[in-house]
């Protein structure tokens, strides 16, 4: 029978556990495995919605996005260059997502500051 994951009924759980590959592994890589900062979507997307908003989108790439996110959550850390490259389907899908709300809202202000 298989028994159920620690982490399937904890809250705390989420995305940050699925990168460091669970516990008795990460530990088993050796000394050179480091504690990786939490990579959920709860705290990714508003530091994407940041960066959107502070960027020009004609030069903003999902690539300059990873780079400057693992920058931010890597501050303190010693992580290898990389180590958010797992979670690049999240951060695409968080942008497009925080591209169609800034679309709208941006919308939404200019029909409200044309005049009729």
């Amino acid at each position: 029978r298989a028994t159920p994951h620690p982490a399937a009924g904890s809250s705390e759980g989420g995305a940050g556990d699925a990168a460091g590959s669970g516990g008795a592994s990460s530990e088993a890589r050796g000394p050179l495995a480091v504690k990786l900062p939490d990579v959920s979507e709860v705290v990714l997307a508003p530091l994407v919605e940041q960066l959107l908003r502070a960027e020009d989108w004609d030069t903003l790439t999902v690539k300059l996005i990873l780079r400057k996110l693992e920058e931010q959550l890597a501050v303190g850390a010693e992580l290898p260059v990389g180590w958010i490259q797992p979670h690049k389907q999240s951060v695409k899908r968080l942008v497009a997502l925080s591209m169609a709300d800034i679309r709208v809202e941006r919308k939404e202000e200019e029909e409200g500051q044309a005049p009729r």
